[in-house]
């Protein structure tokens, strides 16, 4: 019944924004008291069509509440959480076995068969224009050399948005970047998923083109020294080190302009084909082109894989590429 209900939720607890909360504190108190509010479920408009919207097709995409519909990682987390909840049960001896693993078995709404999904990436004709573009802005306004730094480091050094970002237990700073002790090129240490540490290798161009310009428009020399402690990404208003949030959002607007830019060059394919882009993206880009330069195992290492079988499932994928060769074969 309660999967029935989250799979179907009543449209009045259906945000269109954001959740809100059972329960909120009363004014300069800590007493909780019932929220009226109180909405679990929402409905966002989808990231694309947020995009088409404003940038590309002004009026043409809508969201209602009607349409909702949790998705799959949703539904599975929501079994995980419910037996997190009956193991504390069991434990309190309030029940004697945990049945949930036959619900969820028998679940007629989880889709159990997993297909091998590419990731997104933009191809070397949109790269391209997110290279051209940026520069360009950034000639015009110096504004934009955080936007270009930011989307040409996660697609160069395959990072994360959180790695470029400020966390509580971790800030990244210029002197990050150095001399790898072979004295071969540049590298930069990252504290990433699991707050484990690795080293990213730095292109020689990346440190001429991208590094030492980005450096330069904030008055720095164009290489860091070892004991810099400047943070790499500071709020042009405060100083301080920028935030997962902000940094998304001066990605989000480096995406804008790119799609404003198709659009004016009558690509409008291009420009609908990544309205949903995420900066996730830019690091898939960056890994997928970068297996024509390195073995597995390099990337693997590169992109912070505990294993190189997690690499090779998501970029090359060779089971399934032989399995679409030979069907494509098939003859009638």
């Amino acid at each position: 019944m309660y999967i029935d209900w989250i799979w179907s939720p009543p449209k009045t607890l259906i945000a269109d924004t954001t959740i809100s909360s059972r329960f909120k504190y009363r004014p300069n108190s800590d007493i909780r008291v019932v929220n009226p509010e109180w909405r679990p479920f929402v409905h966002r408009m989808p990231k694309a069509n947020r995009k088409i919207e404003s940038l590309i097709a002004p009026g043409k995409a809508s969201s209602t509440k009607h349409a909702y519909k949790i998705s799959q990682t949703s539904l599975r987390n929501s079994y995980a959480s419910l037996n997190v909840f009956f193991k504390w049960l069991i434990d309190a001896e309030l029940v004697m076995r945990n049945y949930l693993a036959d619900a969820k078995k028998n679940c007629k709404y989880l889709i159990k068969v997993k297909i091998y999904q590419p990731p997104h990436t933009f191809d070397d004709e949109v790269w391209e224009t997110f290279i051209q573009c940026l520069t360009v802005a950034a000639d015009e306004n110096p504004k934009f050399e955080i936007h270009r730094f930011v989307v040409l480091s996660l697609k160069v050094l395959f990072l994360r948005i959180s790695e470029l970002s400020s966390r509580d237990y971790y800030t990244p700073l210029f002197n990050h970047f150095r001399p790898d002790p072979s004295n071969e090129g540049w590298v930069l240490h990252v504290v990433g998923k699991g707050k484990k540490e690795r080293v990213v290798t730095v292109p020689d161009s990346y440190i001429e083109n991208v590094l030492g310009r980005y450096r330069e428009s904030m008055d720095l020399a164009p290489l860091p020294r070892i004991d810099e402690d400047t943070p790499i990404l500071p709020s042009m208003k405060t100083g301080k080190p920028l935030k997962q949030d902000s940094v998304n959002n001066i990605v989000e607007e480096a995406f804008d302009l790119v799609i404003s830019t198709l659009m004016k060059s009558g690509k409008k394919q291009q420009a609908l084909d990544i309205a949903g882009a995420s900066s996730h993206w830019l690091r898939h880009t960056g890994a997928t082109q970068a297996l024509d330069e390195l073995n597995e195992t390099m990337l693997a290492e590169e992109l912070g894989h505990a294993s190189v079988k997690t690499t090779v499932e998501i970029y090359v994928a060779p089971a399934h590429r032989d399995r679409i060769r030979k069907g494509s074969q098939r003859k009638l």
